[in-house]
């Protein structure tokens, strides 16, 4: 029995240490505008929408203001930064203004990509 409970509990925990790391963006009010759009955050898969934005809403009063908030995925930093600049072309073509968010830590420390 205790092995058996061992081996469930070592499976648990190992499923639980496998997560992946990915990259993120956040994008607020992106129906209407002003389009709000987070710098590429780096994640992995087990933070939930609200643990990414949370920050990101204590940061920025226009974020925290924001209606309609997603979060996209990406499993390489270069699809993300590639994502973001994408939809900054696209709103900028229908006329929307995009909001580039930056993060307080960004600014102090660079970008490390």
């Amino acid at each position: 029995m205790r092995t058996f409970l061992f081996t469930i509990l070592l499976a648990l925990a190992s499923g639980a240490m496998a997560q992946n790391d990915i990259f993120a963006l956040v994008v607020g009010n992106w129906r209407n505008g002003p389009v709000l759009l987070s710098p590429v955050l780096e994640s992995n898969e087990a933070e939930t929408d609200v643990m990414l934005v949370e920050p990101l809403r204590k940061e920025h009063a226009s974020m925290r203001e924001a209606k309609d908030v997603d979060v996209l995925r990406f499993s390489t930093y270069e699809m993300a930064e590639e994502h973001r600049q994408s939809l900054i072309a696209k709103y900028g073509r229908r006329g929307i203004t995009v909001v580039e968010l930056h993060s307080a830590t960004d600014e102090r420390n660079g970008s490390d990509h």
